[in-house]
């Protein structure tokens, strides 16, 4: 197990996470003259409370210290009880965070961890409070920068004050008062302290919202958070254990077997929605993809090489811990390869003083279903006039199901030899159609499809007729009028199941899509070094989406996804409720801002489990093109935008650092 420790002036905290879950803390005196013997005592006896020996179980100690000289006590019991080198939070530590501050040494190590395990559970822009000796105000902006913050006196040190200050005032402890309007000198104390402080990070928070120029979230932490933050206005979030969740996180991303990954849910005042496409994979695979061209520039490595060297082979698992249903992602970099240096060679060439070219990559992954067991159902029926309907719930706004649904009967009815304009296809329609589930998730093609494909066997088991002569050739199918003169019925149903699905557990791991779709996406830019503006001037996607049914409606897909990309990572925004309400003034992209050369190479891996091995095509295309966007703006300038949009400004300030 992990164990942390946040060394304040006052108290000490002590916490033991397994994994990310706290399993316990404990809160102690800061005394500065205690050994490396004692802390050892002390931690056994802790350990003894729960039945666990406390040199058995810890595996890793985290460091966070304002007291120099216990910091080297806690470093020293941890060399000689534990045999190992603890990590030690302090002024050079590589935390990923940029501190900006004229004296960046000088910003205490408490403050540091909250600030990273601030972003890390809630995002940035946030500011952190944090009760202890003093109430710290830590400020980290858009960009993920520590910019600074204040200090003020806490409140218990305030307290102390008071009453060493005042001949005829006790000490009081520090709760909830009963009244504002305290009814004797204690409670007045107490309600002066708890009102106090509320109203004092109120004036504070506010004041610091009115220099950024907007509202953060606000989290409190430290021994009395609980206590102040129901009487604040300003505080969103009370997490006790910001700091030791910070410690756990430092050093994360090196030499790591496993993928470690946390979502959080949050209430807003806006209208609840949901997305519209791709469904956290933009968000997850931005970060990943940008991450795997930091590591290619740390490793001496091309972006490519990275990517070919630790693509998905046989024997490799994905991050649910499943075995990839096709291996087509090696093959797609290498086909890439001679059209990417290509590029490279064009960036190089073709860049200016002013105008700077450059070409970025990134994979994209996708599952198609509902994440676990999933299925759907379809009906055809046979119409009087030599026509086939297919009925299903397939809802459309955009993506094809009319030709996704009778391409896919076509393919599966062609020993009755029918042609594409005798099969008909019903809107939705819930009255009339079977339970096909919802459009989303990229399901419908692999989903739908193969109910509409189980429906058309069907319709050709019970229609066919028996084989005659000596040869038992084949004799052909009933008609509608047949199948009426005989009683037979003219509906046919069709149910499948993607019965191998199953959901994902606690640490994530489980089936949850029998099918995925792979691609890898490749953005040339220019970048105006005197605006800031980016323009994206080619696209090139190499696609797996299996056996493909429709190739228009495919390329279609693909073009829009892609086009949606290039919104979500240069003009899109979505979080002021005034700016962002309209599709305009969200940062729509306009038809100027696509290139006209969109490039799309398929793979068409059969899918086992998929329509005629098809998957599915609808969430691949957004789901990291932005990504390729913004390793290519890196690339061709050296600013690495983290936080979407690329709006001009970012890259301007990014070219003046």
């Amino acid at each position: 197990m992990l164990l942390v420790v946040d060394v304040g002036n006052t108290q000490t905290v002590v916490g033991l996470l397994d994994g990310r879950e706290v399993v316990d803390r404990w809160r102690i005196a800061t005394v500065r003259h205690r050994t490396s013997d004692e802390i050892a005592g002390l931690l056994q006896g802790f350990f003894s409370l729960r039945g666990m020996r406390f040199a058995a179980e810890v595996e890793e100690l985290g460091i966070a210290s304002v007291v120099p000289r216990l910091t080297a006590q806690w470093a020293d019991m941890c060399r000689v009880r534990l045999g190992f080198e603890p990590f030690v939070v302090g002024p050079g530590t590589r935390t990923g965070m940029r501190i900006a501050m004229k004296n960046p040494a000088e910003v205490g190590a408490d403050r540091i961890v909250n600030a990273v395990a601030a972003v890390e559970a809630y995002g940035a822009p946030v500011v952190i409070v944090d009760f202890g000796t003093s109430t710290n105000f830590d400020v980290v902006n858009a960009d993920g920068e520590y910019v600074g913050g204040a200090i003020a006196p806490g409140v218990e040190v305030s307290m102390e004050a008071l009453t060493s200050r005042a001949a005829r005032l006790v000490k009081a402890d520090i709760v909830e008062p009963e009244h504002a309007i305290g009814k004797d000198t204690i409670e007045a104390m107490q309600a002066g302290a708890v009102y106090g402080f509320a109203g004092q990070v109120d004036g504070i928070a506010h004041a610091i919202w009115d220099e950024l120029g907007t509202r953060t979230r606000l989290v409190a932490t430290g021994g009395l958070a609980s206590l102040i933050a129901p009487h604040s206005t300003t505080i969103s979030e009370v997490d006790p254990d910001l700091t030791l969740r910070g410690i756990q996180f430092m050093g994360a991303g090196y030499d790591i077997p496993n993928i470690r990954g946390e979502g959080r849910t949050v209430c807003t005042n806006h209208a609840w929605g949901s997305a519209f496409r791709a469904y956290g994979s933009p968000q997850s695979l931005f970060s990943s993809e940008v991450l795997m061209d930091e590591l290619a520039e740390k490793l001496g490595m091309d972006p490519l090489e990275i990517r070919y060297k630790n693509a998905y082979r046989p024997g490799s698992t994905n991050p649910t811990g499943q075995a990839p249903e096709s291996y087509s992602l090696p093959k797609m970099l290498e086909a890439l390869r001679p059209k990417y240096e290509l590029a490279k060679k064009r960036a190089a060439e073709g860049s200016t003083t002013r105008f700077k070219k450059g070409v970025g990559l990134s994979v994209g992954v996708y599952g198609c279903g509902l994440d676990g067991p999933d299925g759907s159902e379809a009906r055809l029926d046979m119409n009087p006039d030599g026509t086939i309907t297919v009925c299903t719930a397939w809802e459309d706004h955009g993506q094809g199901a009319d030709a996704g649904a009778i391409g896919t009967a076509h393919e599966a009815l062609r020993p009755l030899g029918i042609s594409p304009d005798k099969l008909k296809f019903t809107w939705p329609n819930t009255a009339k159609c079977p339970n096909s589930g919802p459009a989303g998730g990229s399901r419908s093609q692999v989903m739908t499809g193969n109910a509409i494909r189980v429906a058309c066997e069907t319709l050709l088991k019970e229609t066919a007729k028996p084989k005659t002569g000596f040869l038992k050739r084949d004799g052909g199918f009933m008609t509608y009028d047949e199948l009426v003169a005989a009683g037979k019925p003219t509906s046919f149903t069709g149910k499948w199941s993607a019965v191998e699905g199953t959901a994902c557990n606690e640490d994530g791991q489980g089936k949850p899509f029998v099918i995925y779709m792979y691609g890898v996406f490749m953005a040339e830019v220019t970048v105006d070094t005197e605006t800031g503006k980016t323009a994206v001037d080619r696209m090139t996607l190499m696609c797996d989406c299996g056996k493909i049914n429709n190739r228009l409606v495919v390329d279609g897909q693909n073009m829009g996804g892609m086009a949606q990309g290039i919104g979500l990572a240069l003009s899109e925004n979505f979080e002021d409720i005034e700016k962002h309400s309209t599709m305009p003034g969200a940062g729509f992209p306009y038809i100027k801002d696509i290139p006209d050369d969109m490039e799309i190479i398929y793979f068409e891996e059969p899918r086992a489990d998929g329509p005629h091995g098809a998957a599915g095509i609808g969430e691949l295309p957004l789901s990291s093109p932005h990504a390729s966007i913004i390793n290519g703006i890196y690339n061709a300038t050296g600013v690495r935008i983290t936080r979407l949009p690329a709006y001009p400004e970012k890259v301007l300030a990014g070219l003046k650092k």
